[in-house]
């Protein structure tokens, strides 16, 4: 499979992507626990 504009910038309006390659958010919940550093380092 190719994908000619995966690395081609792309604008916005507002601001413009160096590339199309994006990463979701992981939100896990630990971070508001009072040991969450930990939790989350053990997580990943």
């Amino acid at each position: 499979m190719s994908y000619p504009s995966l690395f081609a910038p792309l604008d916005l309006g507002f601001t413009t992507l160096r590339n199309r390659v994006l990463m979701g958010s992981m939100h896990t919940g630990l971070e508001e626990h009072p040991d969450g550093a930990e939790r989350l380092a053990a997580f990943y």
